[in-house]
C-alpha cells in the first residue's frame, strides 16, 4: 500500500469517499485493493462482474489507480490503492456534515430528483453557472449543491462554477 496522504480541503469530498464506504461489499473489494496491485481477472474471480461498480466509485473518489500489467493472454488492467491516509483540512458546521452525509447516502430515486433539478437549471442557463447562484435560485444550500454535484455522472464542477456535462 502506498505510504500517500490524501489532503481534502473541501467537505464535498467526503461524499465519494462516504459513498465508497457505505456497503460492506464496497469494503471488501476496497480491502483486497489495498493488498497490492491485482488485475481485473482476479477482481472478477473473487466478486463477480459486481467489482467493476466498485472501482467506478473508488476511482472518482480518487482511492484506487490502474495501470496495464502483463497477463497470461496479454495485457490485463491492474488496481492498486492511490492513499493510505486521508487529512481533512476544513471547518464546517454540523448541519452542512449531516447534510453531506444525507446526500451522500440516500437513494438514486430522490439524488435524481435533486440532479435533475440542477441539470434542468443549468440548461437553461447555457450549461454553466456559478454555484452560488444555483443555490440561490433553486433554495438548495451551497455545501448541498456540490454534494449532489459531487455525486452526480452527469455535472461537474471548477473552481466555483457547475457545469453539465451531457
Amino acid at each position: 500500500m502506498p505510504q500517500r496522504t490524501r489532503i481534502i480541503n473541501d467537505p464535498a469530498e467526503l461524499v465519494p469517499l462516504f459513498q465508497a464506504f457505505s456497503s460492506e461489499r464496497h469494503m471488501e473489494i476496497f480491502r483486497r485493493i489495498s493488498d497490492g496491485w491485482i488485475s481485473e481477472e482476479e477482481l472478477e474471480d473473487s466478486f463477480g462482474d459486481e467489482f467493476r461498480s466498485s472501482v467506478k466509485l473508488f476511482k472518482s473518489a480518487g482511492l484506487v489507480k490502474s495501470n496495464w500489467g502483463r497477463g497470461e493472454n496479454g495485457p490485463v488492467k491492474e488496481y492498486a490503492t492511490s492513499y493510505s491516509d486521508f487529512r481533512a483540512n476544513f471547518d464546517c458546521s454540523i448541519e452542512d456534515i449531516a447534510e453531506l452525509v444525507t446526500i451522500s447516502l440516500e437513494s438514486e430515486a430522490v439524488l435524481d430528483n435533486r440532479e435533475g433539478r440542477i441539470r434542468e437549471h443549468l440548461r437553461e442557463n447555457g450549461g454553466r453557472m456559478r454555484m452560488d447562484d444555483i443555490s440561490d435560485d433553486l433554495s438548495i444550500s451551497s455545501i448541498g449543491v456540490r454534494a449532489i454535484v459531487k455525486r452526480s455522472e452527469d455535472l461537474r464542477f471548477h473552481g466555483n462554477k457547475g457545469e453539465l456535462l451531457e
